[in-house]
């Protein structure tokens, strides 16, 4: 399989079942850096659910899935940092948790600088060798199935297996194939970063991932208002006014 560190990859699971699916979505920097909604081209998702995990796999309460992205390489993700010696520059994750799409969700709590770092490096690198090892499905070229006897699969990292999620999150990065996926991004060190979140570990949210009962995935940016020009248009005349009325008073 194709992958870079710091691409996203989408996991399913599903209760009892013996392998997991994974799909890479590309680079978190298209995603953080999105101003309008993206709807990813890849197929076979449906396909390939529906064999393993049967037809109803869209709304089978047993099947979860968390979308999962990691860089801990020597160089940071372009916008993630400028780089440097310390030990905590240049690593960053993007995680997934079960929201409504909207900024005013809950994030994850802030992270220690080591935690982030140890993050990366277990989805990052970790995860992201069981993915690079696997084999394409014949339905789809970005997406693989990988037995949960593998080392280091998914469904190792996370509870109940693991004491937390990726080797730091205690909040769950789970959600069901038909919820809403908001996004955020966690930095270990924010120096150098585009738009960078409030501070070292805190979570910033980058809008949300959905996918549709035909297994297509789009994902909808956390984009900032601009006021529409002939709003502006109004609201300078109606200062305007104000003024003018203020003059005529005095």
């Amino acid at each position: 399989m194709t992958y870079t560190q710091g691409d996203l990859l989408l996991v399913f699971r599903q209760t009892g079942n013996n392998q997991t699916y994974m799909v890479d979505l590309g680079s978190a920097t298209t995603f953080r850096d999105a101003t309008n909604t993206i709807n990813l081209g890849i197929t076979g998702i449906a396909a390939d659910l529906s064999g393993a995990f049967g037809s109803n796999w869209y709304t089978d309460g047993t099947v979860y899935a968390s979308i999962v992205g990691g860089n801990n390489q020597p160089t940071a993700l372009p916008g993630d940092g400028t780089g440097g010696t310390l030990p905590y520059y240049n690593k960053s994750i993007y995680v997934s948790k079960s929201g409504t799409g909207s900024l005013s969700d809950t994030p994850f709590n802030t992270l220690a600088q080591s935690t982030v770092a140890t993050m990366a490096n277990t989805i990052g690198v970790t995860l992201g060798n069981v993915f690079a090892a696997g084999t394409a499905t014949g339905n789809n070229s970005a997406g693989t199935f990988i037995p949960t006897a593998t080392a280091n699969d998914y469904t190792d990292l996370i509870p109940p297996t693991a004491a937390n999620y990726f080797g730091g999150l205690t909040a769950s990065t789970e959600v069901n194939p038909n919820g809403t996926f908001d996004l955020y991004r966690i930095l270990a060190n924010t120096n150098g970063a585009t738009d960078a979140p409030t501070g070292n570990g805190v979570s910033q949210y980058q809008g949300a991932f959905t996918i549709s009962s035909a297994g297509a995935v789009s994902f909808a940016p956390q984009v900032s208002a601009v006021p529409e020009p002939s709003r502006v248009i109004l609201m300078g005349l109606g200062l305007s006014g104000l003024l003018l009325r203020r003059r005529r008073k005095a």
